[in-house]
């Protein structure tokens, strides 16, 4: 039952729900439906729906349908993709799920595509490209009960089927991977950063792709360049960071993580000292009213690109 479970919270997050504005569509097998978003599962025992008129609480096995409604463009926004266990991936977004048999996506084209729930692996959420982090597109996040008694917030990013869930923390580098075994219940909380975009200082770009400028200190994924997720730039390849405004003093650091005491302390950013800047790697011009930086890294690793003192910058991870 767990995996059903695992399933049905993978509804798609497509737009910010705002008052009165209907996401979750609960079909029971009496004919009646539900209008709101599914807020908490407790597998194979129960389902909440929270409804402009308050929480409903629906029994398991009564449920035989869940649509989402109102789905936004699926060339924008958070996306899902569909690996099935014949290795064919599928992306788009998840507007139908047929509880214990399969479930219908909408295809960046428009279409539809029904698939048997028996054939999927594993299911993945991410932002688009340039849309955004998750943190800004998501208008609800997972939370997580385990039978332990903790509580853990993030974003699902992926499902395997029967077998586990990787939820991402705001306060973490990568997802951390719960089996189903200890995962007492799923519930879903407003997220009240959706939609927020960080707005104040210069313009920067990578490779010409518009980045997000952030405190030192803030979470990895606040000042990650990529929304979602992916790596940025490969280890020996020449990259360009382009800031609009007056010529920043630039630095580039190396950055290690402290975790402290458990996965449950927020990690603490280590750079490198100041004598340890990697100048070597930084070339930097002007061209007209922007300042032109070539990052020239050629180790793999996670570095902070410092724009006037290590106030504010950027991360980037350069990979093999």
């Amino acid at each position: 039952m767990k995996g059903l479970t695992v399933l049905a919270s993978a509804m798609m997050l497509a737009a910010c729900p705002l008052p009165g504005q209907t996401v979750d569509r609960v079909y029971l097998e009496d004919g009646r439906t539900f209008d709101g978003f599914i807020s908490e599962q407790i597998p194979g025992r129960e389902i909440t729906v929270s409804t402009p008129s308050g929480d409903r609480t629906l029994e398991w096995k009564s449920v035989v349908k869940t649509e989402k409604l109102g789905l936004a463009n699926v060339k924008h926004g958070i996306r899902e993709v569909v690996t099935l266990r014949s290795g064919e991936s599928i992306s788009g977004r998840i507007a139908i799920q047929n509880i214990g048999k399969d479930m219908v996506m909408i295809l960046p084209d428009g279409t539809r595509r029904t698939i048997a729930q028996a054939d999927v692996d594993v299911i993945s959420s991410e932002a688009v490209p340039g849309d955004g982090s998750v943190w800004e597109l998501a208008p609800l996040l997972d939370r997580l009960v385990l039978t332990d008694g903790r509580t853990v917030e993030g974003f699902i990013v992926s499902r395997k089927m029967g077998e586990s869930v990787s939820l991402l923390q705001k306060n973490r580098f990568r997802a951390q991977t719960y089996p189903l075994s200890e995962i007492e219940r799923y519930q879903k909380v407003r997220n009240g950063e959706a939609g927020q975009k960080e707005e104040d200082g210069p313009g920067v770009t990578y490779d010409g792709k518009a980045l997000r400028i952030a405190e030192a200190d803030a979470h990895y994924d606040e000042v990650r360049v990529d929304g979602n997720g992916s790596p940025l730039s490969v280890a020996g390849k020449i990259c360009t960071v382009e800031v609009s405004g007056p010529e920043p003093e630039v630095s580039l650091y190396k950055v290690k993580y402290d975790y402290g005491d458990g996965e449950n302390t927020d990690p603490a950013y280590i750079f490198s000292s100041s004598d340890e800047s990697l100048s070597w790697a930084v070339r930097k011009s002007r061209s007209g009213k922007n300042t032109v930086i070539e990052l020239n890294v050629k180790k793999y690793g996670i570095y902070y690109l410092a724009l006037d003192g290590l106030d504010k910058g950027v991360l980037i991870e350069f990979y093999r």
